[in-house]
Protein backbone atom coordinates (compact mmCIF):
# COMPACT_ATOMS: atom_id res chain seq x y z
CA UNK A 1 0.00 0.00 0.00
CA UNK A 2 2.86 2.49 1.21
CA UNK A 3 4.14 1.60 -2.55
CA UNK A 4 0.87 2.61 -4.27
CA UNK A 5 0.53 5.87 -2.37
CA UNK A 6 4.04 6.55 -3.33
CA UNK A 7 3.95 5.98 -6.37
CA UNK A 8 0.62 7.49 -7.12
CA UNK A 9 2.54 11.17 -5.32
CA UNK A 10 4.71 10.77 -7.75
CA UNK A 11 2.66 10.34 -10.99
CA UNK A 12 0.90 13.29 -10.05
CA UNK A 13 3.72 15.25 -9.03
CA UNK A 14 5.30 14.18 -12.73
CA UNK A 15 2.01 15.90 -14.50
CA UNK A 16 1.38 18.32 -12.76
CA UNK A 17 4.91 19.39 -13.59
CA UNK A 18 4.50 18.25 -17.18
CA UNK A 19 1.09 20.50 -17.29
CA UNK A 20 2.91 23.68 -16.11
CA UNK A 21 5.81 23.05 -18.45
CA UNK A 22 3.50 23.20 -21.53
CA UNK A 23 1.34 25.78 -20.39
CA UNK A 24 4.46 27.95 -19.62
CA UNK A 25 5.51 27.04 -23.22
CA UNK A 26 1.69 28.24 -24.32
CA UNK A 27 1.57 31.34 -22.86
CA UNK A 28 5.37 32.40 -23.57
CA UNK A 29 3.83 33.77 -26.79
CA UNK A 30 4.70 33.06 -30.12
CA UNK A 31 8.15 31.28 -29.97
CA UNK A 32 10.69 29.89 -32.75
CA UNK A 33 13.89 28.03 -32.32
CA UNK A 34 16.58 28.04 -34.99
CA UNK A 35 18.51 24.68 -34.68
CA UNK A 36 22.37 24.91 -35.73
CA UNK A 37 21.82 22.52 -39.28
CA UNK A 38 18.89 25.47 -40.36
CA UNK A 39 16.19 23.53 -39.12
CA UNK A 40 13.51 25.78 -37.67
CA UNK A 41 10.45 25.17 -35.12
CA UNK A 42 7.06 26.94 -33.54
CA UNK A 43 4.88 25.69 -31.06
CA UNK A 44 4.88 25.05 -27.30
CA UNK A 45 8.11 23.12 -27.56
CA UNK A 46 9.84 25.67 -29.41
CA UNK A 47 9.19 27.70 -26.42
CA UNK A 48 10.61 25.21 -23.79
CA UNK A 49 13.43 24.78 -26.13
CA UNK A 50 13.90 28.55 -26.02
CA UNK A 51 13.83 29.00 -22.29
CA UNK A 52 16.34 26.41 -22.14
CA UNK A 53 13.97 24.05 -20.22
CA UNK A 54 14.40 21.00 -21.57
CA UNK A 55 16.26 19.16 -18.96
CA UNK A 56 13.37 19.56 -16.26
CA UNK A 57 10.55 18.86 -18.93
CA UNK A 58 12.67 15.37 -19.69
CA UNK A 59 13.07 15.17 -15.51
CA UNK A 60 8.94 15.87 -14.72
CA UNK A 61 8.14 13.17 -17.92
CA UNK A 62 10.89 10.91 -15.89
CA UNK A 63 9.36 11.35 -12.23
CA UNK A 64 5.42 10.69 -13.55
CA UNK A 65 6.65 7.98 -15.60
CA UNK A 66 8.29 6.16 -12.68
CA UNK A 67 4.94 7.00 -10.57
CA UNK A 68 2.55 5.14 -12.70
CA UNK A 69 5.05 2.25 -13.29
CA UNK A 70 5.43 2.36 -9.15
CA UNK A 71 1.30 2.45 -9.10
CA UNK A 72 1.22 -0.80 -11.36
CA UNK A 73 3.66 -2.63 -10.17
CA UNK A 74 1.98 -1.98 -6.83
CA UNK A 75 -1.10 -3.10 -7.45
CA UNK A 76 -0.11 -6.23 -9.48
CA UNK A 77 1.70 -7.21 -6.71
CA UNK A 78 -1.30 -6.60 -3.89
CA UNK A 79 -3.38 -8.63 -6.63
CA UNK A 80 -0.62 -11.72 -6.48
CA UNK A 81 -0.88 -11.69 -2.60
CA UNK A 82 -4.46 -11.59 -2.32
CA UNK A 83 -4.80 -14.80 -4.48
CA UNK A 84 -2.49 -16.57 -2.46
Amino acid sequence: MKKLIFGGLLFIMGTLGVIAMIAAGINAGPWGFHFSGGGYIEGWFAAILGMRALAPFIVFCLIGAAGLALCVFAVLREDEISKQ
